[in-house]
Parts: structure tokens; C-alpha cells; sequence
């Protein structure tokens, strides 16, 4: 090591870079891994995607609303379905006298069976 001072240096420093890359690819993972896991019932959750040639993946989210119902009378694996209908376009919303523009995701009332969110 005394003898090749400079590669000992590159061979360290390269190693050092290597750890620190593979610790933070893991703490990536773990974060995908771990998205949405505070729902009850996270590992039963599934999200369908249908193919989209317009979205970059090749694949989109929107999908018929009456899926969930054709889901759950055909399959009997399946417990409960909630149909998401997100908007295309920005409603004009006003909360306390001030006007938002948002996107708005229109859900059935199946959705709080599945989800424990809390309205304030």
C-alpha cells in the first residue's frame, strides 16, 4: 500500500463511492417498497393500469368506473374495489374566500371501506 500511494487512494476512494451508492440505492428501494404500507391491508391492494400509447410508461391509470363493479360480481377473490375518476382539466375551487385551482379525483363511497382516511 505504501508503495502505490496514488492507487491505494483511487482503490479507496472508488470502494468509498460504491458503498455510499449502494446504501443509498437501498434506502430508495426500501422508501418504493414501503409507499402506501400504512393502509390496513396494504399487501391485499392492487392498482390496475390499462394501456395508454399517449403516457410515456405505455400504460394509464384512468380505467371505467364500472370495472369495480364487474370486478367484484366476477371475481370472488376479490373483497372490495373503488373506482378513481380523476379529472383531465383543473376545477376552480374557493376555500376560506380564496379560489384554488386543483384536480379533482372522484371516488366511491367503497372507498372508505378500504381506506382509513380521516375528513377534517
Amino acid at each position: 500500500m505504501w508503495k502505490y500511494k496514488s492507487q491505494t487512494l483511487i482503490s479507496v476512494m472508488g470502494l468509498a463511492v460504491g458503498f455510499t451508492c449502494f446504501a443509498l440505492a437501498t434506502l430508495w428501494i426500501v422508501y418504493e417498497m414501503s409507499f402506501d404500507g400504512f393502509y390496513k391491508n396494504a399487501a391485499q391492494m392492487y392498482v390496475i393500469y390499462r394501456p395508454n400509447p399517449n403516457m410515456q410508461s405505455g400504460y394509464g391509470r384512468p380505467t371505467p368506473i364500472s370495472l369495480a363493479t364487474h370486478l367484484k360480481e366476477t371475481f370472488p377473490e376479490v373483497a372490495n374495489a373503488v373506482p378513481l375518476s380523476p379529472t383531465s382539466r383543473p376545477t376552480t375551487v374557493t376555500v376560506e374566500d380564496e379560489e384554488q385551482s386543483v384536480f379533482i379525483i372522484q371516488i366511491d363511497s367503497s372507498f372508505f371501506s378500504m381506506f382509513d382516511v380521516k375528513i377534517l
